[in-house]
């Protein structure tokens, strides 16, 4: 059998791999050991990891996280979404799109760019239903607001007065 180039190569069969017990590995033992000392290590990078404290750290190295981590996770019925879009003055911008799920609950916090949170960060508790979705409470800043677009479409409205980034993450908690 040859030496494995893809984790996909291999098999979750111990026997199935490679190199068979009648071949001989001679020469090409360590070719195999820097194989599977690499798939151990892609599978390592960016899992999730726990640190001394239990914190169940994602695409993260501190329990503080990082604003700049903007993968997805999604754990049973949890999942988030999050990124930024830039959105002109007084228009409704659409942030993302609820999957069509039934009695799901969502918590949606949006920000600008200028970071001035009384003036320019919004919360909503989205629940969905049917195909489309009411929002149970929403806290707006002065200047962004996070509303409904068309079918499940959430979005956001920036009054700053300028065209900037609005800044939004989810979570479905249900």
């Amino acid at each position: 059998m040859p030496v494995p180039t893809l984790i996909t190569d291999l098999s979750t069969t111990i026997a199935s791999n490679s190199p068979a017990g009648s071949e001989s590995a001679r020469g090409t033992v360590d070719d195999y050991l820097r194989a599977h000392a690499a798939f151990i290590a892609q599978t390592r990078a960016g899992a999730p990891q726990l640190d001394g404290s239990g914190n169940l750290l994602v695409g993260a190295s501190t329990d503080a996280g990082l604003v700049s981590n903007l993968k997805k996770m999604v754990s049973g019925i949890f999942s988030t979404v999050n990124g930024s879009v830039s959105a002109t003055n007084n228009n409704g911008t659409s942030l993302f799109t609820i999957p069509d799920v039934n009695n799901s609950t969502w918590l949606v916090s949006a920000q600008l760019q200028a970071g001035d949170t009384a003036n320019y960060s919004a919360f909503a508790i989205i629940c969905t239903q049917n195909g489309s979705f009411r929002i149970m409470s929403n806290i707006a800043g002065a200047l962004l607001t996070i509303s409904r677009g068309s079918g499940l479409i959430v979005q956001a409205t920036q009054s700053s007065g300028t065209t900037t980034n609005i800044y939004y993450s989810a979570i479905r908690v249900m």
